[in-house]
């Protein structure tokens, strides 16, 4: 495991629909963490891209690191260190849509859905599911049915 570059990146990383500047630290490191464990979530997220949302995903933060996920207030194991984590969203669909899709693709163990407007995906060695709202913050389900429907409740003021 390692740090790499830019030019790292396009010489080890087969991935068809993301690229470096997708998946970098937004922060000036400007660097991806390359393990067999994130190259694998970026084929599971090429995977969800092309064959269950059918549409173009934005990812807005994938790796993170140290400084940058202590700046944000991320959690100390925050998945997104390794590079096992994302934060996306499709111009295509409203968040419950593609939070839906995530679900029901069974490829992320973790799963949630922020009324910001974008969901967080990871594969970490847990299940795990939660939404955020203003109202309440951050709040965790047992199932990602249950955190769907707090969030769409919440949402409609229910």
């Amino acid at each position: 495991m390692y740090i790499i570059t830019k030019e790292e990146f396009e010489l080890n990383v087969d991935s068809k629909y993301f690229g470096f500047d997708e998946v970098k630290c937004k922060n000036c490191c400007n660097m991806f963490w390359l393990t067999e464990k994130s190259k694998a979530f970026l084929k599971i997220l090429n995977h969800f891209r092309k064959s269950v949302v059918k549409k173009p995903v934005r990812l807005t933060n994938l790796y993170r690191c140290p400084s940058k996920n202590q700046k944000i207030g991320g959690s100390k194991d925050s998945a997104h260190l390794e590079a096992i984590a994302v934060d996306m969203f499709c111009d295509d669909l409203s968040v419950d849509e593609l939070y839906r899709k995530a679900l029901k693709s069974s490829l992320f163990s973790g799963l949630g859905v922020y009324e910001e407007g974008f969901i967080h995906a990871d594969i970490k060695n847990r299940n795990i599911f939660w939404c955020s709202t203003k109202k309440h913050g951050v709040e965790y389900f047992k199932t990602g049915e249950e955190a769907l429907k707090r969030f769409l409740s919440e949402r409609e003021g229910k």
